[in-house]
């Protein structure tokens, strides 16, 4: 069986998915460990109490992560885009600013 390139990039990058969510949430102080960060993104129990924010940091990052790979080129990066991304990445943390510019002063 002969595996294309395409098929080895995404094998590529879901094994290192857990770590690149870990590596980008942990520069942010988040708690958690890397194998932590994999059990929240397969959907496994975590053996200690983790703060639910933390817990969709990991998710949200991770669906980031997947929305990018599939369908972002460098071509369609804008404004709508950027705000949409953030709106993934802040879903279920914090719905006041999730995909908005902050105003002026805050």
């Amino acid at each position: 069986m002969q595996i294309d390139k395409e098929s080895l990039l995404d094998i590529v990058f879901e094994s290192e998915l857990s770590e690149s969510v870990y590596n980008s949430n942990a520069i942010e102080n988040s708690t958690l460990t890397i194998l932590e960060t994999e059990k929240i993104l397969l959907n496994l129990e975590v053996a200690r109490n983790v703060s639910i924010r933390e817990v969709f940091e990991a998710k949200n990052l991770a669906q980031i992560f997947k929305y990018i790979k599939k369908k972002i080129n460098i071509n369609n990066i804008d404004k709508d885009l950027i705000l949409l991304l953030h709106k993934m990445l802040i879903d279920n943390i914090d719905q006041n600013i999730a995909g908005k510019f902050r105003q002026k002063g805050q």
